[in-house]
């Protein structure tokens, strides 16, 4: 069950102790909401995730669509069903050094293995090079999209919409902006440890989670798409 901009921003008003909005004004608590899902994208990709078909372009290099951040897997290729295994660049370009070129290595439109880039997470690699004509099923983590101020923005009881993560990290949402709310305070005797203390939970919250997919995935082959 999906949970609501106003309850996240109620209980960090109530941390706050500015349940009538004096110091820190609705808007301002909804940027910090925000702010504070991209961050959960961001530092826990797996959290956004959705699996999704994808249109590959001519070549070995293929880019993200907008509102997406990173490539998580790749399970098959759409048409035929067969699979598409992740492989390390540094196997295939000691091995086959001219695999991007269409002379070495003819394009075509079945992908037989994904390689991802460690230093840009927007792109990603595909082998052999795609005629343009491939489709693959995909998951990939997206950035959620910013939750617009509502028609009433001073009235609590308008902030309705949904907050798109899931339901466990709605704690961490929380933390989130009840720290950026006490760092707007910095100057203030005690705001900064309150504002640091509010970060490490929010951290410690997405780590902890962290740990659980491991323990229940010990069996699970890792590969650099993990996280």
């Amino acid at each position: 069950m999906a949970f609501t901009a106003r309850q996240v921003i109620q209980t960090a008003q109530a941390t706050l102790q500015d349940a009538g909005a004096v110091r820190w004004v609705l808007p301002e608590l909804l940027n910090y909401l925000n702010a504070g899902t991209r961050e959960i994208a961001l530092q826990k990709p797996t959290a956004t995730s959705v699996t999704t078909t994808m249109n590959l372009v001519s070549g070995t290099k293929q880019t993200l669509p907008e509102g997406y951040h990173r490539l998580l897997g790749a399970i098959q290729n759409v048409g035929n069903g067969r699979v598409i295994k992740p492989i390390m660049r540094e196997i295939l370009d000691q091995h086959m050094p001219g695999w991007h070129s269409n002379t070495t290595l003819p394009f075509n439109g079945t992908v037989q293995h994904i390689i991802d880039d460690m230093f840009d997470t927007s792109v990603f690699y595909v082998c052999p090079g795609n005629d343009g004509t491939g489709e693959i099923e995909v998951i990939m983590s997206r950035l959620p999209a910013p939750i617009p101020a509502p028609s009433s923005p001073m009235d609590i009881e308008s902030y309705t919409a949904d907050v798109m993560v899931p339901d466990i990290y709605e704690n961490c949402l929380v933390d989130y902006v009840c720290y950026r709310a006490f760092s707007k305070d910095i100057a203030v005797a005690g705001a900064a440890q309150r504002a640091q203390a509010h970060y490490q939970l929010f951290q410690q919250s997405l780590g902890i989670k962290t740990q659980v997919d491991m323990a229940q995935n010990v069996d699970t082959p890792k590969s650099r798409f993990s996280q």
